[in-house]
């Protein structure tokens, strides 16, 4: 499943964004110059394709992650502390959300 969902994760980002695996099902993105509602539609097409790949190959559970993105900016620039802990509350946040749709 981690495989999987690294390949479309990584497929979705930008040659120069940075996509890391967190733990478990979590994932984070350290992103330069992209907007918030690039990076939500972004999520997801992310979530939308690996429940595709999980019914096309007939798996006996769900695949998604939970994707938490950071945003750095020329006019407002994150060093990467900052940005990984904007991206952790951002992942968290959205796994909470995951949770709630799925209960």
């Amino acid at each position: 499943m981690i495989s999987i969902a690294a390949g479309v994760i990584r497929d979705a980002v930008e040659k120069d964004d940075l996509a890391i695996r967190y733990g478990g099902d979590e994932f984070l993105i350290l992103s330069h110059g992209t907007d918030a509602a690039l990076w939500e539609a972004r999520r997801e097409k992310i979530n939308l394709e690996l429940k595709k790949i999980a019914e096309q190959q007939q798996l006996p559970y769900k695949l998604g992650v939970s994707l938490g993105y950071a945003i750095s900016t020329e006019d407002s620039p994150l060093s990467i502390e900052e940005s990984l802990e904007l991206a952790d509350q951002a992942m968290y946040e959205n796994k909470k959300q995951r949770k709630l749709r799925h209960s």
